[in-house]
């Protein structure tokens, strides 16, 4: 019986981060930022990345007014140079499709801690799931994990995945520069080898998050700047760039480059044929 009892408690101790009540995660995120991260600079040492620890960890709720409404995800993804681009301390509301989510890094801004209910949850978007490309990073604040929880609604890192991954989301938030990560981004790398991201623009903190409707996007190809259409009239076929090998059903059939046979739903979607 004793043993039975100690097993009990270690599971009970060993527990996943997504398994805690939302209860004990906001009680555990208050204890953190009263107690053992208390400052809004975490435990950075440099004052440039004081500040910027500053914005990540703001927790306040962006106003109407506050919102840039030129901001969109195609303009987050525009290349070129890009850090005048936005201002940061605006807001924004952008649409995109979750590619991932993950927990973030061993950051100063949460004084680098491991646990995944104190750190950032990193979210890639990106404009098109069908194209391979990188992505614009929104990310999950404890501060705003704990603001949800007292809500009733679980942004642990666990369930934003389970909830968003795959899916299209209505995103806002705030505008934010995250300048540590110039030389992995596409627009500002430089020349380096493997940038990871388009643009170290970001929405960080994000304060809400919905799913929503597949958008109808058009591309100005010469100027490489995309622009979002907002005509009602019959939006344009979703397309592959796989190749064309028949038809099937009123839908184009592509192949794949494993050989792999499949045709687009209504939703852009691969439905494979067997």
């Amino acid at each position: 019986m004793k043993t039975l009892f100690c097993l009990l408690v270690f599971i009970s101790a060993s527990l996943p981060a997504f398994a805690q009540p939302l209860a004990e995660v906001s009680k555990k995120i208050q204890a953190f930022i009263t107690h053992d991260c208390v400052s809004l600079t975490g435990d950075a040492k440099n004052a440039e990345v004081k500040e910027l620890d500053k914005l990540k960890n703001r927790s306040d709720i962006p106003q109407t007014s506050d919102f840039d409404k030129s901001v969109s995800l195609p303009a987050m993804m525009a290349t070129g140079n890009d850090k005048e681009r936005f201002k940061v301390g605006k807001a924004a509301e952008i649409i995109g499709y979750v590619e991932d989510i993950h927990a973030g890094g061993i950051e100063t801004c949460n004084c680098h801690t491991k646990d995944d209910i104190l750190r950032d949850a990193h979210i890639n978007l990106v404009l098109d799931p069908m194209k391979s490309t990188l992505p614009i990073i929104v990310e999950v604040s404890p501060r705003f994990r704990k603001i949800m929880a007292d809500k009733g609604v679980d942004w642990t890192t666990r369930s934003l995945r389970d909830k968003f991954k795959g899916r299209w989301v209505k995103v806002q938030g705030w505008l934010f520069y995250d300048k540590e990560h110039e030389p992995q981004a596409v627009n500002t790398a430089l020349g380096s080898a493997k940038p990871w991201r388009q643009s170290v623009w970001e929405l960080h903190p994000v304060t809400s998050m919905e799913v929503t409707e597949r958008p109808r996007e058009t591309f100005n190809q010469s100027a490489s700047t995309p622009t979002t259409s907002t005509e009602k009239a019959t939006p344009a076929p979703i397309t592959s760039t796989d190749k064309e090998v028949g038809e099937y059903k009123g839908h184009k059939i592509y192949q794949g480059t494993r050989g792999g046979k499949y045709y687009l739903n209504d939703k852009g979607n691969k439905t494979y044929i067997k």
